[in-house]
């Protein structure tokens, strides 16, 4: 499951920089072993989840730093540029009824009440009142993730999510 991604080399030596998408962000330094994926379309040289030695890592600013096992110099850090970071499913805790991690929501479908489909979910992200999913089917629509609300029912076996929504927004 991804939760973060890795960004720029650091300095000469094999280091880069580690943005976490986990709440809160140091959560990431808690886990253990760290899976490494290219970014769809991007990179096919980094095999699908492979786990990656990290040797050391530490706050740097709003991010982390770290140094992976693989990167003996800047060159191979550089390569990993943009390459997600996961953990494996079991190491993250076990969500109370009603939770939901982001990398379970997509792909969903997404419909109104009345069966009309508005899409699938592509993408998540934080606005600091409420998470928003990105619907993308005959256009690209921004939904607030807020339970009970807007959303009115999550089927992860079916892989649905019902909304309460104006289909013309």
């Amino acid at each position: 499951m991804a939760v973060g991604r890795i960004g720029r080399p650091y300095g000469i030596r094999g280091w880069v920089h580690v943005h976490s998408s986990m709440d809160p962000p140091e959560a990431l330094l808690l886990h253990r072993p760290w899976l490494l994926a290219p970014v769809p379309g991007r990179r096919r040289d980094v095999p699908l989840w492979s786990e990656i030695a990290i040797q050391r890592v530490r706050r740097h600013g709003t991010a982390f730093v770290a140094w992976l096992g693989e990167c003996a110099d800047r060159n191979d850090a550089q390569a990993l540029t943009g390459t997600l970071v996961g953990l494996p499913r079991s190491s993250l805790p076990v969500l109370e009824e009603d939770e939901y991690y982001w990398a379970d929501l997509l792909g969903c479908r997404v419909c109104l009440e009345d069966g009309a489909e508005l899409g699938t979910v592509k993408e998540l992200f934080e606005t600091g009142a409420n998470d928003v999913m990105v619907v993308v089917g005959e256009r690209e629509r921004l939904v607030p993730f807020v339970l009970g609300e807007t959303v009115i029912a999550v089927d992860l076996k079916r892989r649905d999510i019902v909304v309460d929504w104006d289909r013309s927004f």
